[in-house]
């Protein structure tokens, strides 16, 4: 049986969680450590992400107020393929 080396640990982190309005999501340098985000809901179903915006070089806000609450997953992938899945929790205002 062959063992493969495992991926790097990409850490990114979501805050407020929970939240009503939106989250930040953190990490080094978000630009080049992120090819692509996607927003999932609580069934696997991909949800479009309207509005999302660089606050820093270390920090993105997406906002969520059109959503409604419930649990959401944020997949974030690297430009090497790796992906790391946080999970959301969408309150009500």
């Amino acid at each position: 049986m062959k063992c493969e080396e495992p991926g790097p640990i990409i850490r990114h982190r979501l805050f407020p969680n929970p939240g009503s309005e939106g989250f930040f999501l953190e990490g080094a340098d978000l630009s080049k450590s992120i090819k692509t985000i996607r927003l999932r809901d609580a069934l696997g179903r991909l949800l479009p992400l309207h509005s999302i915006r660089e606050e820093s070089v270390s920090s993105w806000y997406c906002d969520t107020r059109d959503l409604p609450h419930g649990l959401y997953f944020v997949e974030v992938e690297s430009p090497e393929g790796h992906t790391e899945v946080l999970r959301f929790i969408r309150l009500n205002p």
